[in-house]
């Protein structure tokens, strides 16, 4: 029996439950709003997912984490969840550089280029930061219209307080209603909250990260990349060229904003053909 599909607003529909979903969205952009904190979706997947993952209770979840009490409303979350666990015993990604391990294949990568400046294999065509894998850079370029950074936040089930994103959700879970009490540093004045915000602080502020120096003028950079770029301006030398005309630089933010404004429409080519892949 042949299939047929419907074409509405460049998107193709086999199923007649999806174009009538996708329907009554045109009918009234707030057919699937969240009852609870009026965040919309396309349809009623959507939308039951975000009530199963955000609103469901701690305590209602019936998948629960035997090593740390995390709890989950599907078995598939709870199994790759374990799986971090056991990650984390068993480090199998080791940084040619320094030797430092990790458990995934993306965190070394970012570690590379944060820490050795290695090229990002996925940059933004916005603001030309680069990242590890594409899942991040598809992440971070919804951080560049307001309505990407609403479908970005996500509410701690404790407090009822929203997140920016999940990063922040993460790192406030472990926050919040931690009843370990203030913790005062060794090191200096400062009054954590609790003995994790500390753990934090002191990272930030009291651990002594590498910096690398430039063998003509003496000044540090953060990042191995930034000292490549600073010393090739000492060595006369060329690091980027456009592939559309002669301008040559030594910044890689510099010379991907040249390419997205210079030449607009080849680089939106570029990176349509990219992301196509």
């Amino acid at each position: 029996m042949p299939t047929y599909s419907v074409i509405c607003c460049e998107r193709k529909f086999s199923k007649r439950f999806r174009l009538y979903e996708h329907c009554l969205k045109h009918l009234n952009p707030d057919h699937f709003k969240c009852e609870l904190c009026d965040k919309t979706f396309t349809d009623s997947d959507g939308l039951q997912s975000h009530r199963w993952f955000i609103h469901t209770p701690v305590s209602e979840r019936p998948f629960k984490c035997d090593v740390c009490g995390d709890a989950y409303v599907k078995e598939y979350l709870l199994k790759a969840h374990m799986d971090r666990h056991l990650d984390k015993e068993r480090k199998t990604h080791t940084c040619d550089s320094c030797g430092v391990t990790y458990t995934t294949l993306p965190q070394l990568k970012a570690h590379q280029q944060n820490v050795h400046g290695a090229m990002s294999d996925w940059v933004c065509d916005v603001c030309a930061k680069g990242f590890a894998h594409r899942a991040l850079l598809e992440r971070h370029r919804l951080t560049h219209t307001e309505e990407g950074q609403r479908s970005l936040k996500e509410q701690c089930e404790k407090c009822h307080k929203w997140l920016i994103n999940r990063t922040s959700y993460l790192r406030h879970r472990k926050l919040c209603g931690n009843s370990t009490g203030p913790a005062k540093c060794d090191l200096c004045e400062h009054v954590s909250v609790n003995a994790h915000a500390l753990s934090v602080h002191k990272k930030l502020n009291h651990t002594d990260r590498p910096k690398y120096a430039c063998q003509y003028c003496g000044k540090e950079f953060k990042k191995q990349l930034r000292l490549k770029e600073h010393e090739a301006n000492h060595a006369g030398i060329v690091l980027y060229k456009c592939p559309f005309c002669p301008r040559e630089c030594n910044s890689s933010s510099n010379m991907y904003t040249h390419k997205k404004t210079a030449h607009a429409e080849q680089w939106a080519a570029v990176v349509a053909a990219k992301h196509s892949k």
